[in-house]
């Protein structure tokens, strides 16, 4: 079955935020992981990181590259979603989907619950 294709591109997958991902400013991808490409899946710390980063579009003008630590299912670099959560006003509930836009580059938005 191939994912649906939205107005950013193809849905990657969907995810519904916990008040512990609005505390720590994270977002899993825990559902939609094994969609994701495998060399974005680095080490269990910045030393080991992955042989490539994808392109993260959280809505601001500069997108934010980041890999997926392999303990973790997660975005290494937490300063995006965490913005991202904190300018949306996010709540627990909401749904956040990934889109993707071409290989490697994902669009990131907001669906209110």
């Amino acid at each position: 079955m191939t994912s649906p294709i939205t107005k950013q591109g193809r849905l990657v997958g969907e995810v519904v935020l916990t008040a512990g991902n609005l505390k720590n400013g994270h977002i899993y991808v825990t559902p939609f992981k094994h969609l994701l490409p495998k060399d974005i899946f680095g080490g269990t710390n910045k030393a080991d990181l992955a042989p490539r980063r994808a392109l993260l579009h959280y809505g601001t003008a500069i997108p934010i590259e980041s890999d997926i630590p392999g303990d973790k299912n997660l975005f290494r670099d937490r300063a995006g979603a965490r913005a991202f959560l904190a300018s949306s006003g996010a709540r627990a509930g909401d749904i956040v989907r990934f889109e993707e836009s071409a290989p490697y580059t994902y669009h990131i938005t907001l669906v209110r619950s």
